[in-house]
């Protein structure tokens, strides 16, 4: 059973997500009602994929399984359908409370779903990106919904048509919860553009594109590419994230704190590029706009392909920090110098040595993994051993005994599940790779 804390946690969850679905409607005015009913079909198409997900789960496994997996998707589906059926009340006409009290049985029933699989899994608990997904919608923003329909080199080398599915497969990823590494599976399954393919271009005047580079591809750029889908993925979900941080501060500087700033920060390593590094530290009003070292002005990052800056709140009195403050030029030279070794080896890594490294990372993630694994198996067999000694005292002193809880038996068959795909995963890591052989 979930204690009282979970379900006051699950509570405020519910509560949360509840009160961003209500931010995002406004049905005073007709485009107010066409931004509710765009939410209902992104949380239904959510809901459809989450189903879909949990139905070949089911068949892969031959029969539900209480793994992470499957209770956090049970979790946001639940979620999903709960403010679903809160923007419809909505849409009927009822106010937010009137809508809120039409809920309630489907709100507890919400809460105590998460709080009861909390008890298993932590981190269930996530509320849904609605903000996120909602920038992604271009029926909310047009044509400022992705920063590919922005761009006039995007939308020659993709097509409009082509840029609104892949807006639809991120945005409904991110109401599910999918990590990147899920949402670039998913436009690798779409493939891409196929045929002649612009693979370099510049837009000569507005609207007017020169292709610089084409290549043939017949059986699609990301399948050909890969890391076309996963920048497209990194650069757009950090679009969809910027944005509502930025708009969640101007929120708070118009009712709250009108002295709120905005301060731009980057990622300080042999990865960082020098428009990065000189941009890093500047603070601007709320809808001030930085300056990056390649001159490109803009109001809050993403402003290239792969821009790992972020933005945070700031205001006049707070103290600076070591790592928040603006960088000195002596610096900002510093670790331009200090990142160009770090790029030039990248460069002149052979693609064995990629490899790996990549394997070296799978095989610590698997190894970390396991440790919590081992971890879990052990309070298992805690509770395992406390149920046993409890049933022999029982039977000592009445002369009926028991079983031991069937919750404890299906954890522990669950951890040796988990157990034996880890193992099967270190397997393959050090087994040598079988080349495929081609048909005759």
């Amino acid at each position: 059973m979930p204690s009282p804390e979970q379900i006051r946690s699950a509570d405020a969850l519910i509560a949360r997500t509840i009160k961003q679905a209500g931010k995002i409607i406004s049905l005073r005015t007709p485009e107010g009602r066409r931004v509710a009913e765009a939410l209902v079909v992104m949380l239904e198409e959510a809901d459809r994929s989450l189903a879909r997900r949990l139905y070949r789960i089911a068949r892969r496994q031959g029969g539900p399984k209480a793994t992470f997996t499957v209770a956090s998707a049970t979790a946001y589906r639940a979620q999903i359908q709960l403010v679903t059926q809160y923007v419809q009340k909505r849409l009927l006409g009822m106010t937010e409370k009137q809508a809120a009290w039409a809920v309630r049985s489907s709100y507890k029933e919400t809460a105590q779903l998460i709080a009861e699989l909390e008890t298993r899994f932590m981190g269930i608990g996530v509320p849904l990106r609605l903000g996120e997904a909602s920038v992604m919608n271009p029926i909310i923003n047009g044509s400022k919904s992705s920063l590919l329909a922005q761009h006039a080199t995007s939308v020659d080398r993709y097509g409009a048509g082509m840029i609104g599915e892949f807006e639809k497969r991120i945005r409904v990823g991110l109401i599910e919860g999918k990590t990147h590494y899920q949402m670039t599976k998913d436009l690798v399954g779409h493939g891409g553009p196929k045929g002649t393919v612009s693979m370099a271009a510049k837009e000569v005047s507005p609207g007017v594109v020169e292709r610089l580079r084409e290549e043939q591809i017949g059986e699609g750029l990301f399948v050909r590419y890969k890391y076309w889908a996963h920048r497209i993925v990194r650069t757009e979900t950090a679009h969809a994230y910027q944005q509502t941080k930025l708009d969640t501060y101007q929120e708070v500087a118009t009712h709250q704190m009108p002295d709120m700033q905005k301060k731009i920060l980057a990622v300080l390593d042999n990865r960082t590029a020098p428009d990065s590094i000189a941009v890093h530290g500047q603070i601007r009003p709320i809808n001030g706009y930085f300056i990056d070292g390649a001159g490109r002005q803009y109001q809050r990052p993403p402003a290239r392909p792969n821009d790992r800056e972020t933005i945070i709140p700031w205001r006049p009195h707070w103290p600076e920090t070591p790592r928040s403050r603006e960088l000195s030029a002596d610096e900002r030279q510093k670790a331009i110098q200090a990142s160009i070794p770090g790029k030039a080896a990248n460069r002149q890594k052979t693609a064995a040595q990629k490899v790996t490294e990549r394997k070296q990372l799978v095989a610590q993630a698997i190894e970390q993994q396991k440790a919590a694994l081992a971890a879990r198996r052990q309070q298992a067999l805690d509770r395992w051993e406390s149920e046993q000694t409890r049933l022999i005292e029982r039977r000592a002193a009445t002369g009926r005994g028991g079983k031991v809880s069937q919750k404890v038996i299906d954890e522990l068959k669950d951890i040796n599940r988990e157990q034996a795909k880890l193992d099967k995963a270190q397997r393959r890591l050090g087994a040598p790779r079988k080349r495929k052989t081609e048909r005759s």
